[in-house]
């Protein structure tokens, strides 16, 4: 279920948070499931219980069933030794402490925990108990052939995090051709964690535990569902090693510290894309493993870009990528005299669209809409690298447009990725950034068309060379070069 308020309307999940929020006074942690690990500040994500003994303090779970998988193995070994304090067709309470008498009666805790108890007992027999969401999920797990493990949002219905996974891929199989990489999202079966050969956490934007930019909210979900996949590794003895990974605000909690400190603590290597993300890292833990610097993976189709600008257009393009004033972006385009496209990468930008296409098109009637948030990423590539300019708040449409010596115009906040690769690049490419904060419409809109009024595609420089990724490509083959055949 997701973290927004519809789990309220469910009777189950109610129940659910009045378990959590009592076994919360009694325990030290409760290991509970968004979004009920967010009821009180000793309720963690059931990923933390990596970082306790069934055998140690006072901790509780309240979990569906479906998950007790998500508990470590050490756990799952000693599942008896929980003591079952509530059961229903959904969900469980368990302490590892007796108490003087439980929740639910004697006879429907063993009429309901017996799916459990089988579940267990598939885990450790290596029998797989839940559904794979795989990238390509038509060609499922390969038996018998040694395969890596690419863990990341390429499921998430935004072909720049498709990009990143298939960046990765190209980059392992240059690295280690032996190996057939399989991408999944992290919610992924312990099957095929034991069973690979390697597994890769990354790439993407996933070292964060903040809600926002702002950092007012703590949320652990993202880093628990990731870096989960370290333990799980180590569990079964499959190496591991983190690529391409951003942080993009500094790690702010004391339990994400150690549970990333202990997860990353015996990963092969660990790749991140730009040097703040580095700063942040290292402030929160002590980096072990092989660690580099080099920039966002995407850059290795840079030919495949480079060849798109080389095909001939006829009219001035301006392309738009993600969410804005729909009045702005319609201002700047007539005072450039350009064409306007949108391109949807994401479902975000699906919904901003539904919400402000009858505007758009009113202001714009020759307004060309691409979607492509759930195409090839060649159709990203093609829909982003043949304008003259671009205009985007989305990363991975910033970094086609500087591999296609567009220029371009990225919006964000101080200090976000795309200002990172700003920083990073600084006058090597045609990249403009705009703080949204402290931006106005009308600063906005003479911004872009300052940079945008003579705007034309450019075979300069775009900024990126193979060299960038060579001292990577390095650690990736030294990495490999001892994983099983």
């Amino acid at each position: 279920m997701s973290s927004n308020a519809s789990w309220l309307a469910d009777p189950k999940w109610i129940n659910a948070a009045k378990l959590v929020y009592r076994l919360s006074e009694t325990n030290k942690f409760v290991f509970t499931v968004e979004p009920l690990c967010r009821l009180r500040t000793n309720c963690l994500p059931l990923a933390f219980a990596h970082l306790a003994t069934i055998d140690e303090d006072p901790y509780a779970v309240v979990a569906p069933k479906d998950d007790i998988d998500m508990l470590p193995l050490a756990w799952i070994r000693h599942i008896e030794k929980l003591h079952i304090q509530y059961a229903d067709d959904v969900f469980f309470a368990a302490t590892t402490r007796q108490t003087l008498a439980t929740i639910s009666t004697v006879d429907d805790i063993r009429k309901e925990m017996g799916y459990c108890l089988e579940r267990c007992t598939k885990v450790l027999n290596g029998i797989r108990v839940r559904a794979d969401r795989l990238l390509d999920g038509d060609i499922g797990i390969p038996r018998d052939v040694p395969y890596c493990l690419i863990v990341n949002a390429a499921l998430a219905d935004n072909v720049g995090e498709v990009l990143l996974a298939k960046s990765a891929i190209r980059l392992l199989n240059e690295a280690a051709p032996h190996l057939r990489c399989i991408v999944a999202d992290p919610d992924v079966d312990r099957t095929i964690v034991a069973n690979a050969s390697l597994v890769i956490i990354g790439p993407g934007g996933m070292l964060y535990d903040l809600d926002d930019h702002d950092g007012l909210s703590i949320n652990l979900s993202n880093i628990s569902s990731y870096f989960r996949i370290g333990f799980l590794a180590r569990e079964y003895g499959i190496p591991y090693g983190v690529l391409g990974a951003g942080c993009p605000a500094a790690i702010t909690s004391r339990l994400s510290k150690i549970f990333l400190q202990e997860a990353l603590r015996d990963a092969k290597f660990i790749h991140l894309r730009d040097s703040l993300s580095l700063a942040s890292v290292s402030d929160a833990i002590r980096l072990q493993s092989p660690t580099i610097v080099a920039p966002d993976v995407s850059i290795v189709f840079q030919d495949e870009i480079a060849k798109i600008t080389q095909e001939p257009f006829q009219q001035k393009l301006m392309i738009a990528c993600g969410s804005f004033n729909v009045k702005s972006i319609a201002e700047i385009s007539h005072r450039c005299d350009m064409a306007l496209r949108i391109v949807i990468q994401a479902t975000e930008d699906l919904a901003w669209l539904k919400e402000n296409q009858s505007e758009l098109t009113a202001l714009v009637p020759s307004v060309e809409i691409v979607d492509v948030h759930q195409a090839p990423i060649s159709a990203l590539f093609k829909a982003v690298a043949s304008g003259d300019c671009l205009l985007s708040t989305r990363f991975h449409a910033m970094m086609i447009g500087i591999m296609a010596g567009l220029e371009t115009v990225a919006v964000g906040v101080r200090d976000d990725k795309r200002h990172r690769v700003k920083q990073e690049l600084r006058d090597k490419v045609k990249l403009t950034f705009i703080d949204s904060r402290v931006t106005s419409d009308n600063e906005f809109i003479s911004l872009c068309c300052g940079q945008f009024m003579n705007g034309k595609r450019s075979q300069q420089d775009p900024g990126y060379s193979a060299e960038d990724l060579a001292g990577l490509r390095q650690l990736l083959r030294t990495a490999t070069i001892s994983v099983k055949m």
